[in-house]
């Protein structure tokens, strides 16, 4: 991810890799305030509310990184995203946690999440060798919808409680 995020920094917004690094670097710290942040949240509002907004906002926030490029738009973008990413996956191993508490299903997440992240760089390699960056939105809409479709479909038991 960070490679492509750097790529599309550089090349495609035209910011120094010095500037870049340290976009990155706050993002990642800034993500450190989502524990807290769903620590006092908690489940006041089930964890599919949490999901469907995590999710949902990494989308947009790629969305304007893309279609409104600018160092602000990268900035601001990858801290929103970041933060609502490791909220999103706070909520969702939590959730994973009460669904099946032999630890099983919080294995096949991480699964699924390497999986993801060892296919992804082919994929968005492929199209980046054939089109720009913006030819990427389709891919990443697709994909969150599905992750939104199978949240509504699933909603009832994330917002499990024991």
């Amino acid at each position: 991810m960070w490679a492509f995020d750097e790529r599309l920094g550089v090349e495609f917004i035209g910011i120094s890799i010095s500037s870049v690094a340290l976009v990155l670097s706050i993002s990642t710290l800034t993500g450190l305030l989502a524990p807290p942040i769903v620590l006092y949240i908690g489940n006041r509002y089930g964890r599919s509310l949490p999901i469907y907004i995590g999710v949902t906002s990494i989308l947009m926030c790629f969305i304007w990184i893309l279609k409104y490029p600018s160092y602000f738009s990268f900035f601001a973008g990858n801290i929103i995203w970041y933060f609502f990413f490791t909220m999103t996956v706070i909520y969702v191993l939590a959730a994973s946690a009460i669904i099946s508490p032999t630890g099983r299903l919080a294995s096949w997440l991480n699964a699924a999440i390497l999986i993801g992240m060892s296919v992804a760089p082919s994929l968005f390699g492929y199209i980046l060798d054939r089109g720009t960056f913006i030819d990427l939105l389709p891919l990443l809409f697709a994909f969150i919808l599905i992750t939104l479709i199978c949240i509504t479909f699933i909603r009832k038991t994330l917002d499990q409680t024991e």
